[in-house]
């Protein structure tokens, strides 16, 4: 018997054939044998072709600069990348216009904590993604503050008067400098 096999297969299926008594293995991707006897065909499913890097952490200072880049490596045919901003925990998402490729320049970040997800996606839909999560952390006394009352509410912890006191203190002594700083500088003037 003479059996043409001549088939496109999605790469998501492995082929083997097994041709009168012994067998062909063929990769994922277009396949074609020409055989006689029997033949028989078995598929089974494969993994995702991707393979990810593991997610990263960054912690930077307001008004710096961070690139990102993302080791996501495999899929079939053209792969595709895209990038996504969460600014809330990963419950909404927004594209990242004009970002394709594997890396993401971050410019004069403000403070804050986001999420960004490199996704890629090959030519049968196949996808993956790698999380970077980046924090952005202010600078300045008014921050520290801030982020103080911000623990200390979500604790449920109280803030200790000291530490008050100790903040308008500070923030106190330093708009006196300020302050002295500025009549000096009117007097220089004169």
């Amino acid at each position: 018997m003479n059996i043409a096999f001549k088939k496109t297969m999605p790469f998501a299926l492995a082929a083997a054939i097994a041709v009168s008594g012994g067998s062909l293995a063929l990769v994922p991707g277009t396949a074609m044998a020409d055989t006689q006897g029997s033949t028989v065909l078995s598929l089974r499913a494969v993994d995702n072709p991707f393979n990810a890097g593991a997610d990263q952490r960054f912690t930077i200072n307001e008004g710096e600069n961070l690139t990102l880049s993302g080791d996501i490596t495999g899929g079939f045919g053209d792969v595709t990348y895209r990038w996504y901003v969460s600014s809330d925990g990963g419950k909404h998402w927004d594209l990242v216009e004009e970002a394709h490729g594997t890396s993401l320049d971050l410019k004069n970040m403000k403070v804050g904590e986001y999420i960004y997800r490199l996704v890629a996606s090959d030519m049968y839909s196949n996808t993956a993604h790698q999380d970077f999560y980046v924090t952005v952390k202010g600078n300045g006394i008014a921050d520290s503050v801030a982020e103080a009352v911000s623990n200390a509410v979500k604790t449920g912890d109280s803030l200790p008067i000291a530490g008050i006191a100790g903040i308008a203190v500070v923030a106190a002594g330093a708009a006196g400098v300020a302050a002295k700083k500025r009549r000096e500088g009117k007097e220089d003037a004169r």
